[in-house]
């Protein structure tokens, strides 16, 4: 309890200019502090830790009324609530400790960042988040509606106000709140339901049920390892846990670069409806964000173009199936042994049948289609053409994974 009363440790102000002072009314404060002095000196307590508390203040004041660079922190302690003030004088001392921490909280927010303290800096209003990390705050939320629009200034409030950074007492956020979350925009969340709705027109039929849920989805620490493209991309996303007719989707959607908004319907399902057995970073994927039902707007290529659908565990599906007779057919044509594909799980199916599939033995990502449209693609050495290929950069689930959120983020705001 006596840890700051006995302390020596002196923090290196930031005070020194008269305007400060009068912005910050620490004439005031040293008045009110000179009210505490007297207001001990008449008091009659015998309590060790009164006495403790009142030779220690008597001593603090002195020095701050000589220093050239007072630092407050003590005071600032001794008056917050339920502090040391509060405890010793109770109701007596309610209204003068009140405006002592009033001023003294000023004084502090103004030399190194606390959190819940309205920040501004070069025409930009955000707020501290309580985010504590190797022992300091710093992590502003800008007021923006971005999902995630923070910016790292712990360790350097200095540099903060030098290029003009400033706490304010007040100011009325447009898009956060004071804790930093995002507000709920709801003339932008209809304005992009319309357009989800335009997208995908055959999901939205006459007598359609659509109900909203206020949670937002988690992605585990195990996804955002696995994944850290794809966790960005989500991070910068609305996400919204919806309900279509009794199934769980989530919508995920950003503004694209052209000012169109792109968005992925993600479904929701029971593992219990898993055909087969994913890999481990698949099963990671579905759990978290589920799989692509739908995805629209992106005004750019990508992986996503033209799938019916991608990465739905009760889509998934073992081997060529459908694909089996045509790909024995090119085999016998060009003289090529046939692959066993009977280990292969489909991840992904494109709109002309094309599919995407990984070995689950080595993980190893394929496409096999007789007729495709993607530029980044090489007819796999030792196989009939337009059978097996292999997509550039990509040799792995996760590779084409991250190549797909790389792709999109490119095209995002």
């Amino acid at each position: 309890m006596f840890n700051w009363l006995f302390s020596k440790k002196k923090f290196k102000p930031v005070l020194s200019k008269v305007d400060d002072w009068k912005e910050l009314e620490l004439s005031a404060l040293f008045d009110d502090l000179n009210m505490v002095s007297a207001a001990l000196g008449q008091t009659d307590d015998t309590h060790i830790e009164f006495i403790a508390f009142k030779d220690c203040f008597i001593e603090e004041l002195e020095e701050l009324e000589w220093a050239n660079y007072p630092d407050f922190s003590k005071v600032w302690l001794w008056f917050s609530p339920d502090g040391n003030w509060d405890r010793l004088m109770g109701r007596r001392g309610l209204e003068l400790g009140k405006s002592i921490y009033k001023r003294v909280d000023r004084w502090k927010r103004n030399q190194d960042f606390l959190p819940g303290s309205i920040v501004c800096l070069n025409g930009e209003y955000g707020v501290v988040l309580q985010d504590f990390e190797g022992g300091l705050f710093g992590l502003i939320r800008w007021d923006t509606d971005r999902p995630q629009d923070t910016e790292d200034w712990r360790g350097i409030w200095s540099n903060f106000v030098t290029m003009g950074g400033k706490v304010l007492e007040e100011y009325e956020f447009r898009f956060i709140n004071i804790d930093g979350s995002l507000k709920r925009n709801l003339e932008m969340e209809n304005r992009n339901l319309d357009i989800f709705k335009e997208e995908i027109p055959w999901l939205f039929k006459p007598g359609l049920k659509m109900l909203f849920n206020e949670e937002s989805p988690r992605l585990s620490e195990e996804f955002k390892s696995i994944f850290p493209v794809l966790t960005t991309l989500i991070q910068k996303a609305r996400a919204r846990c919806l309900e279509i007719n009794g199934v769980n989707y989530l919508l995920f959607d950003w503004e694209g670069k052209s000012d169109r908004i792109c968005g992925w319907l993600n479904s929701v399902e029971d593992p219990e409806s898993y055909s087969g057995e994913l890999s481990a970073e698949h099963e990671v994927l579905v759990r978290c964000i589920g799989g692509i039902k739908e995805n629209f707007g992106l005004s750019a290529s990508a992986l996503s173009d033209n799938q019916e659908w991608m990465f739905l565990g009760s889509e998934c599906s073992l081997g060529l199936r459908d694909y089996e007779g045509y790909y024995e057919m090119r085999c016998e044509e060009t003289g090529f042994d046939q692959i066993d594909s009977s280990n292969f799980m489909v991840f992904a199916k494109e709109a002309n049948g094309a599919q995407m599939m990984y070995d689950g033995k080595n993980g190893k990502v394929y496409l096999f289609s007789h007729d495709h449209s993607f530029d980044n693609v090489t007819f796999l050495p030792g196989q009939p053409e337009y059978t097996y290929h292999t997509i550039n950069d990509v040799e792995t689930f996760v590779d084409y994974v991250e190549m797909l959120a790389e792709q999109w983020l490119k095209n995002i705001k």
